[in-house]
């Protein structure tokens, strides 16, 4: 899995929910981050072709 450095503010916010909701918000950017991986995968190969 790919990460990134989130901004202050969106790390302050998320922090300041309870933590169960800040596992579920941190899953899901993760899988956001991990299907960007992959569609830009999916652009360099089909660059490649083309």
């Amino acid at each position: 899995m790919r990460s990134k450095p989130l901004s202050f503010q969106l790390q302050s916010e998320i922090e300041a929910l309870p933590f169960e909701h800040q596992e579920v918000l941190m899953d899901f950017i993760s899988r956001v981050w991990e299907l960007e991986f992959e569609l830009d995968s999916i652009h360099e190969k089909l660059s490649s072709i083309g």
